[in-house]
């Protein structure tokens, strides 16, 4: 094993010009660990320059979780505590009419919510999708497991001692979870920085982390609210750090297993990941695996643990299920890995509307890191990596929604960005030192910077998903609405055929007669964003001010 780690560190030592230089001999002031405090502080300033937040249904369970751990003490939900949570119906006479309720306090014609709840005149229908029936009677959990509301806990228990209860307070709460969301990404991205840092030049180090923080869906998805994959961002690049740092002592196999572990605990599909690492150094480094083995012990046994206090199956957060239910609604089939493998790779890779190689392009690089990989001794960790990643994608590649339903770019890989990013590494500074390289990186790395800046100021949830199209009237005896190209068409058609004018018509991308959009060369999110830039601005506005209204 000594033998083996001089092999790794003699050839950074004598490396040729141009093919990268560790960055503990680097010159330039401040060192890596400034170089990277700079780039931290760059990039919160950015993530936050919005103004605002997606406001998403997904990010509600991991956000309030830490509110229910911090007042409850505990992991789950009731009605009782986040009524928002839950559908309602109010009795009119003999018939229960659907209402939402955000606060107990809330009036409903006149009444509070729980003065109504008490005399039986409103009753609680269901959870909504995101929830799923705990093993404990009364309570619910969030389908996105405990992983993604413990990162952000510590984020959420400081705006507490600020906010007091936020609870039902979803303006307040959105905030919150950008809060942590931008933390995390940023932290994410530093530990990409130091990861390079440690084995490439510090000018190699900023093209990386700063291409994967500004020039990849990380800054338009992941730090606009705290989405299941947002946490994984953070530990996944903590492991990769832990994982190159050199030497490897036995305290980064641990902090290695910890971050993958933690990844594992956000999102069970990195548990590729986890496998992977530990096949590997069960060959290569024995005494470290024991180390790595205790660190993703720690996030595993959480895991464990809230299964064993929440649920029936340590495999089953309710998150299949609920899938189960959304590919019926979107494709007719309860099968959640129905994709064929060439369209979801074709969709999630390159198609106009999703595409990772559209909207960073510069990820393309990460094949020529790789192969270099194989070739080098020096970078032979990263071989595993690449396989785990392949692992990730080809699982993607099957799932029912590839598309990842409403979302901007490629946000159903999305976690993946910072192995991408650093599986460049062995090639980095051969970029920087090649001019064709260089200018092919930049001019990659600079369309992708203007699409991500795009969807952070513009994306509008159903802007382009759920682009309008005209006007749909219900006629008596039709299955289907017909369709009228504006208002005076619609009431024409609805007085000609005793119909009903019932609102726009949507051409939604979740919908199979739309589908063919997410491949359109002329109609594409990125066209339509760019176009309707200040439109889309105005209703992503609109709907954050319905929410702080709403308080």
């Amino acid at each position: 094993m000594n033998r083996q780690r001089a092999c790794d560190i003699i050839p950074r030592a004598v490396e040729t010009p141009g093919s990268g230089i560790p960055s503990e001999t680097a010159p330039g002031p401040g060192g890596p660990r400034a170089h990277a405090a700079a780039l931290g502080v760059l990039l919160l300033t950015v993530y936050l320059s919005d103004g605002g937040f997606v406001a998403t249904s997904d990010a509600l369970p991991n956000a309030y979780l830490g509110i229910s751990l911090l007042r409850e003490g505990n992991l789950s939900f009731t009605p009782e505590e986040m009524p928002f949570m839950f559908r309602w119906s109010v009795r009119e006479g003999e018939r229960w009419k659907p209402v939402g309720i955000r606060r107990w306090d809330q009036r409903i014609e006149g009444v509070p919510a729980e003065e109504l709840r008490r005399e039986g005149g409103l009753r609680l229908e269901e959870p909504r999708y995101y929830l799923a029936p705990s093993s404990r009677e009364g309570e619910y959990v969030g389908i996105y497991g405990p992983g993604p509301g413990l990162a952000a806990a510590p984020v959420v228990a400081a705006g507490m001692l600020v906010l007091g209860d936020p609870r039902g307070d979803l303006w307040a709460v959105g905030w919150l979870g950008k809060a942590a969301a931008c933390l995390l990404v940023a932290g994410s991205a530093v530990l990409l920085f130091l990861a390079v840092a440690g084995r490439a030049s510090l000018r190699a180090a900023w093209l990386l982390a700063g291409a994967y923080g500004l020039g990849t869906c990380v800054w338009s998805q992941s730090s606009q609210a705290l989405w299941q994959q947002t946490p994984v961002l953070f530990f996944l690049s903590l492991g990769a750090w832990a994982l190159l740092r050199e030497p490897s002592t036995l305290l980064r196999r641990g902090l290695c297993g910890f971050g993958v572990g933690a990844a594992v605990l956000c999102r069970p599909t990195w548990g590729i990941l986890l496998v992977a690492l530990t096949l590997w150094l069960l060959k290569t480094d024995r005494r470290g695996l024991a180390a790595y083995a205790l660190g993703a012990a720690a996030p595993l046994l959480a895991l464990a643990a809230y299964a064993a206090v929440y649920l029936e199956s340590i495999f089953d957060f309710g998150q299949m299920d609920a899938a189960a239910d959304v590919a019926l609604t979107k494709t007719g089939s309860m099968d959640v890995w129905q994709t064929p493998p060439w369209e979801g790779a074709a969709g999630i890779l390159l198609s106009p509307a999703r595409g990772l190689f559209v909207y960073s392009p510069f990820l393309a690089f990460a094949g020529w890191g790789v192969w270099a990989s194989w070739r080098e001794r020096n970078f032979s960790s990263l071989r595993i990596v690449g396989l785990a990643v392949a692992g990730l994608l080809l699982l993607s590649f099957r799932w029912f929604d590839w598309w990842g339903g409403h979302s901007f770019g490629y946000r159903l890989i999305v976690d993946a960005s910072p192995l991408l990013a650093l599986l460049i590494l062995p090639v980095a500074d051969r970029i920087l030192s090649r001019p064709p390289a260089r200018w092919t990186f930049a001019g990659l790395a600079l369309w992708s910077l203007a699409l991500q800046f795009l969807g952070a100021f513009a994306y509008d949830q159903d802007g382009w998903n759920a682009r309008a199209r005209g006007y749909e009237v219900r006629v008596p005896g039709e299955l289907k609405p017909r369709v009228a190209a504006s208002p005076a068409e619609a009431e024409a058609l609805a007085s000609r055929t005793r119909g009903e004018v019932t609102g726009r018509h949507r051409m939604d991308v979740d919908r199979a007669e739309y589908r063919h959009r997410l491949w359109s060369l002329r109609d594409n999110p990125i066209a339509y964003y760019a176009l309707h830039f200040s439109e889309s601005r105005a209703a992503r506005s609109a709907r954050l001010r319905a929410l702080r209204g709403d308080r």
